[in-house]
């Protein structure tokens, strides 16, 4: 998924910010909600969400690593490859409608 002019960093918060939006449209979030909360109520009612929710939890703890330990130039934690082709492939999944 990765090519040599974006960093994991950015291809990781691009794929991040359509679940978390997708995940919005899902809960018919029309208030802030937080995106632990987001997954905590989606899960309730949509499968695949529910079969990625500890994932999800875990690429939360490294979006958080990444926003918040900016640096200058570069951020201090930049994702592996596989992460970002892990978390490139959710989106895909949380567009199905819910079959619960």
């Amino acid at each position: 998924m990765n090519n040599t002019t974006t960093p994991n960093s950015t291809l990781f918060l691009d794929a991040f910010t359509d679940i978390e939006h997708k995940l919005k449209e899902i809960c018919h979030e029309q208030y802030h909600m937080g995106f632990l909360e987001l997954i905590r109520k989606a899960q309730s009612f949509n499968k695949i969400v529910r079969k990625f929710s500890t994932d999800l939890k875990e690429f939360a703890e490294l979006r958080n690593a990444i926003i918040h330990t900016r640096r200058e130039n570069f951020v201090i934690a930049e994702p592996h490859d596989d992460i970002v082709n892990e978390i490139g492939r959710i989106p895909r999944f949380t567009l199905r409608p819910a079959t619960c």
